[in-house]
């Protein structure tokens, strides 16, 4: 494939490629769970942040945040703000809801291939995908509706695409505030790292930083700890070691695709 010239929308490319074996279905004479609008979708934002992180760009996450508010991933979403609100959703609630669903598509997207090429790097079998049994036993969404959680949304065009927010700006005496469990609320953070947006998924990005800490180090670690990593890992495991790990898990995803 030709290298895609400057300012090409890379989504589109990405979504006329062809992928196998697709989503899985569930096993009924319905078919697959998905749509084919939605399974076009999350394979084209999926298959993009894998395998061809470099070419990702804004161009690519507008066009990303278009084919979510439009290919039905947000219909659940929809009617549930109909029914609390009273009211059809707005475009700029449907927006932020797909940046939103983004955020949530590429965290789920590396915790999974982060778990994928940690049991490729031990020599153990890698456990299969949650099923479609698994699915349906999972809590129901949140439907968070964001513009009455947060003061304001915040954007910083210099650095990042994608909205975020920080403590200040949440009601805490709002109804939506409380679809969010307190522990997860103690647990987030705010701090201006390279993936401060992915606090918009914030149930995910808890999961994700706390696998994050486990797989690699929590960030007192690594500022301040060179050798052994004392009581957050085994004894005897040195910053090398994780280092090592680190690259094997870049190594192993170059090998995987």
């Amino acid at each position: 494939m030709a290298c895609p010239l400057p300012n090409a929308h890379f989504y589109n490319i990405v979504a006329g490629w062809r992928h196998e074996p697709g989503f899985p279905t569930d096993g009924s004479n319905s078919g697959s769970e998905v749509s084919e609008g939605i399974e076009k979708c999350l394979t084209t934002i999926i298959h993009a942040l894998i395998c061809h992180q470099d070419r990702i760009d804004q161009l690519f996450y507008e066009d990303a945040v278009d084919a979510i508010v439009s290919c039905g991933v947000l219909d659940e979403y929809a009617n549930s703000f109909k029914a609390d609100t009273g009211r059809p959703m707005g475009k700029e609630d449907a927006d932020l809801a797909a940046r939103v669903v983004y955020c949530e598509i590429i965290l789920l997207a590396a915790i999974s291939h982060a778990l994928h090429v940690t049991f490729m790097i031990l020599g153990a079998q890698v456990p299969d995908l949650p099923s479609w049994v698994d699915m349906k036993g999972a809590p129901p969404p949140s439907n968070i509706r964001y513009l009455e959680l947060l003061k304001q949304v915040r954007y910083d065009r210099a650095s990042a695409f994608s909205p975020f927010f920080v403590s200040s700006d949440v009601i805490r005496d709002s109804s939506e505030y409380k679809k969010i469990r307190a522990c997860t609320w103690a647990e987030l953070s705010y701090l201006p790292l390279p993936y401060r947006c992915a606090v918009l998924a914030i149930e995910d990005f808890v999961f994700f930083r706390s696998l994050h800490y486990t797989l690699y180090l929590p960030l007192k670690d690594m500022a301040l700890r060179w050798g052994t990593l004392g009581p957050s890992k085994c004894p005897t495991v040195c910053r090398r070691d994780v280092e090592t790990v680190a690259g094997a898990t870049a190594e192993a995803h170059r090998c995987a695709y």
